[in-house]
This record gives structure tokens, sequence and C-alpha cells, in this order.
């Protein structure tokens, strides 16, 4: 037991306290703002638990500069309460125009070109706050979800760690959006990536000042592929992907996110692994940082402005739900009548060198069915985000940030509708989840 300022007693096994909602939306990254913000609109009450003490997940922790995901090649596929969100991004000077680049620019045989929006991390977590409270949710920072409490296969509970010590938030439905499947696995489920040896490689992406922007944007993809080639075999570079996006910043021109970093062999849900990744990646991004100063035009007085908190994570757990999305349904533009979000990519896997071992787009965007947000065995629970059902190659599509948010968008409206309903997680129809995302207007093909 200890003792609070107030002298009052706390047992070892008792909570600081205690809070109820309706729906418990577990991180608040992308998908889990998203998420949030649809089920309380719906009229549930909703507390979204984030470790951090800001919103965004990799769009500011992990300081990944770009929203990938939203178009099928120029196609927009994700509309609805994204598209709302990225409309209050830019109205706060915090989203550039849609813009297409080639990602692979330091590889010859990779010459796929994606359309993507840049966006200012700093701006987005000041406009994530005010989206989500609008809505009606609380906010619980620096919540580090540690246990669920469970009743057979009903999640009735979980457990927070806080400044403060042990809290418990009990709630109806919970919707993971950990981005790790944290929650899920905490209540049981399975990981499909267990035993995976290789995953893919996360980043350390990092933001930087003072470019001469003319100078870089002069530079044709054959100049990038010489000095990508200088990089490599000087042993300085870790991955082809050669540059970064424009940040719109008001005030400050010169502002790039850099994504020239790969940390191999690791895995981000292990601690060890984690460590070492993060002392891996600020190496390799001063190592790049020096190598960009010396080489590439534009770049001779840049200066690092901040590194990201947190490694941008590409693979983790992928978590075992009703329905997988597989490889062949991706690749081929699969969409079933329970699609009730859409995903395109592209869908690119690093490999453990510096390349990829594939990227591709699919023939048309995929379909995500109902039954992939759903944990297998799990009544009460949903996820949102890149540890949905899907095996990994699908999951290379998943992963953007872009359709993280229109998973969320998806269960969010599940979970509200469920509140509303009376009804548990596979109860609940597609067609009717479906007939509410295009009342708000959501794109399912």
């Amino acid at each position: 037991m200890y003792k609070t300022k107030k002298g009052d007693v706390i047992l070892e096994n008792s909570y600081v306290f205690e809070k109820n909602a309706d729906v418990i939306v577990v991180g608040g990254g992308p998908a889990g703002i998203i998420a949030a913000t649809a089920a309380a609109r719906l009229g549930a009450k909703t507390i979204l638990l984030e470790r951090y003490g800001f919103l965004g997940g990799n769009a500011t922790a992990g300081l990944v500069g770009r929203f990938w995901g939203l178009y099928h090649r120029d196609q927009q596929i994700v509309f609805g309460l994204p598209q709302e969100f990225l409309n209050k991004l830019k109205e706060a000077g915090g989203l550039a125009e849609p813009n297409d680049f080639m990602p692979v620019e330091g590889d010859k045989g990779i010459d796929l070109v994606t359309r993507v929006i840049a966006h200012d991390s700093e701006t987005l977590k000041c406009v994530a706050d005010q989206f989500v409270l609008e809505s009606g949710t609380e906010i619980i920072f620096h919540a580090q979800m540690t246990h669920v409490i469970m009743d057979k296969n009903v999640v009735k509970a979980v457990e927070i760690e806080t400044p403060e010590g042990k809290a418990k938030i009990t709630g109806k439905i919970v919707v993971d959006c950990t981005g790790d499947g944290t929650a899920a696995i905490r209540a049981g489920a399975k990981d499909l990536n267990e035993g995976v040896s290789q995953l893919q490689p996360p980043s350390m992406p990092f933001r930087v000042s003072n470019i001469v922007l003319d100078e870089f944007l002069a530079l044709t993809r054959e100049e990038k592929q010489a000095i990508i080639k200088r990089g490599l075999e000087k042993g300085v570079l870790t991955t082809v992907v050669f540059g970064g996006s424009i940040t719109p910043v008001k005030g400050a021109p010169g502002t790039m996110h850099i994504m020239m970093t790969r940390i191999a062999g690791i895995n981000a849900v292990k601690t060890e692994d984690l460590t070492k990744g993060e002392i891996s990646g600020r190496k390799q991004v001063k190592e790049v940082m020096e190598f960009l100063r010396a080489e590439v035009p534009g770049f001779k007085n840049a200066n690092i402005m901040q590194i990201a908190p947190h490694i941008a994570v590409r693979e983790t757990r992928i978590i075992e739900g009703e329905k997988l999305v597989t490889g062949e349904q991706a690749r081929e533009g699969y969409r079933s009548v329970d699609t009730v979000a859409l995903a395109s990519g592209p869908i690119d896997m690093h490999d453990k060198g510096t390349g990829f071992n594939f990227m591709e787009w699919p023939k048309q965007a995929y379909g995500i069915p109902y039954g992939a947000l759903i944990p297998k065995g799990l009544k009460n629970m949903l996820m949102a985000g890149r540890c949905i059902s899907a095996d990994r190659m699908a999951n290379a599509g998943i992963r953007h940030m872009g359709i993280c948010m229109s998973t969320g968008h998806s269960a969010g409206v599940a979970a509200g509708l469920a509140i509303r309903n009376h009804q548990l997680i596979p109860e609940l129809s597609a067609e009717e989840i479906r007939a509410e995302l295009l009342h708000q207007n959501a794109f399912l093909g």
C-alpha cells in the first residue's frame, strides 16, 4: 500500500480512479482518432486511451510526414469522417495539396508512382485534440493499457497505468487501435505473425529545415540514383528509398520530413528489440544527415529539427479475425458483399536488406470485410489499423495511414451501432454498418 498527497491509503490492488464508458478506444493514432469520433457521434459514451500526451500515432510520434492509402492510383477511395478530419487539418494550414511522387527513386526496377498528401505533424496534434473532443469523446493521455479483465470471451474492463498509478476503465465495447493488437492479445486473440522471423523493418523519420528546395527538386531521377548508389556503397544508407515530403508549415519554407532509414532484424513489440531499434535509428539519422549535407544539392546548410519520438513501425502483430483478407484477394481487387472499407496501398513489402520484396498496385481497391475487424472468438471487441486480420501481403497495403483512418471509421460506426442496438459485435450486420458509413459519405466501391 501507499499514501497519496492527501494522505489517503491506497491498497496495492485498488485503483486510483475508475471510469465507465460505452466504448473504449485503445490507441489514438489515425485509426483511433476516427474510431472514437465515429462512435461518440452515434451517441456512445466514448473514452479514448493514448499512451503519449498527444494523438496521431505514426503521423506524429512516428513523424511519417505524408498520408498514403487515400488513393488507388489517381482515384480517391477514402472519404467520410477521415476526409472531414483532413479538411480540418487543411483549414489549420497543416495539410498540403495532393501530389504524385515516385517512392523508390533510388531503384531502377520500381517505377511505381503514388498520390499522397503531406502534413505537418505538430498542427495535426492540435487539430486531432479539437476534432475528437468536439465529438464528446473523453481523452485520457499518458494511459498505458496493461491488462484486460475478461468474463469468458467478453472484455469487461481494461486496466491502465497512469502517472497517478493503476486505473480501471469499464466498457461495453473495446476497439483496439494500438497498431500492435495489444488489447486483442491481452484478451486472448491469436497473432498470425507469431514465429515470423523477419517482419518488415521500421524506420526512424526525422524533420529537417533550411533546405534550398529549388536545388533539391531540380534533381533528375538519374542523379538521385547515383547519389543513392554512392550512399549504399559507402555503407551510410540502408535503403533505396530517397527523399521525403515537403512539410506545409507557414513561415518555415525549406522544411521536409525525411524517410531514409531502415532498422532491420527487430520486432517492435519486444522491449529489447525496440530499445536497440530506437538507438540504431538515431545513429542512422545522424549518418544520413551528414551524407545529405555532403552529397545532395540544397542540403548543404540543412539542420535536423526533430527526430521521431518513436520509430515508425510497419509491421508487428496481425490479429486473427473472423475473416481474413488474403494477398490474392488484395492483388485481384476483390470486394465481398460485407465490405466495410477499401484498401489499395500500393502493396509494398520492405525486405531485410535495402530494397523491397514486393511493390505493386492491386487491380482495383480491395475490400475489407466486417469480420476482418473482429478478433476471432471475442464478442465485444473490434480492431482497426494495421493489426486487422489479413495475411502479410494484404497487410502491406492495409497498413498505410489513410486506410487506417478508413478502418477506424468502420470500427467506430460498428461500435456506436452496437451500443445503440444493444447488440454484441458479431450480432451486428455488415449491411447496417455499410448503410451508416454511406450515410456519412464513406466510399465502398
